[in-house]
């Protein structure tokens, strides 16, 4: 990856994700950063008042933009403290609504990651938290979406949920290389099997195995089929016992994700908001 762009609203969960992303960066060889931040000025947001019966001037305007552009350069001083000499770390504002600005600086840019952030246990509000699942459907790049509270380290094991269905159409072969020749990692392939498909050697289970183990097999993974009646909470428990970094994640219809996103994080189910999620696309 050479690439990331990671789109800022300066809450402290998408300022966490940049921190995160720039010491991922060191590992996976990034040569620039694009933080954006879009600040969508509606066309008549100067001609008419607000609901608080304040007309907005072009004067407030510009003067908004230039104080975030300050913030801006204020968290790329933070960050080029922490990635490797030489990386370019771009500032950007846009006007444009969110979707559209991340949009439009992946069709300017060679954007090989995408970075999300997610304050899904925090009540503090944020423009990139609350639009993940869109951002991530009209992505042109995979996704990565960084939990706040995930602890930034060196990816020693990743962890690949699959659920061994069309694994060689759900599987961007392309993609998964060119990501993984940057890492120096474990793959571990964990496949909740509540019925017990692996170990009765069902026909299709077989097939599926067999095909997925020659497109990764360059890779050295490891399998696991696990035993969970919730798919998602198995997943994750399993990353967390084998000390994975990360989950990629291959949903056909973003259910995992969005599931991984929006499903209850209160009491025993915090332990979702500790790990890193990539979404391949």
């Amino acid at each position: 990856m050479r690439t990331y762009l990671i789109p800022t609203d300066f809450s402290s969960s998408s300022v966490a994700a940049a921190r995160y992303a720039s010491v991922l960066s060191k590992q996976t060889g990034v040569t620039k950063i694009i933080l954006l931040h879009a600040y969508y000025v509606s066309a008549f947001e100067n001609v008419l008042p607000s609901t608080d019966y304040i007309q907005i001037s072009p004067y407030d305007i510009e003067e908004t933009s230039r104080l975030k552009i300050i913030e801006l350069n204020d968290i790329k001083a933070e960050l080029m403290r922490i990635v490797n000499e030489g990386v370019e770390i771009q500032v950007q504002l846009s006007r444009l609504p969110l979707l559209r600005a991340i949009l439009e600086t992946e069709e300017e840019n060679k954007i090989d990651l995408l970075i999300l952030s997610s304050n899904n246990n925090s009540h503090e509000d944020s423009q990139v938290s609350r639009n993940i699942i869109k951002i991530s459907k009209v992505s042109l790049a995979p996704v990565l979406v960084i939990p706040e509270k995930a602890v930034a380290a060196p990816l020693k094991k990743v962890v690949l949920a699959c659920d061994f269905k069309k694994v060689t159409e759900a599987i961007p072969q392309q993609q998964f290389k060119k990501i993984w020749s940057t890492l120096n990692a474990e793959l571990l392939v964990v496949n909740v099997d509540p019925k017990g498909l692996h170990s009765k050697q069902d026909a299709k289970m077989l097939a599926e195995e067999f095909a997925l183990s020659e497109m990764l097999k360059e890779y050295n993974p490891q399998y696991f089929f696990i035993n969970h009646t919730d798919t998602i909470q198995g997943i994750l428990d399993f990353a967390v016992d084998n000390q994975a970094q990360i989950i990629i994640s291959l949903p056909k219809k973003y259910s995992f994700f969005q599931s991984f996103l929006h499903g209850s994080f209160a009491g025993t189910l915090t332990i979702k908001s500790t790990l890193p999620v990539l979404l391949l696309k």
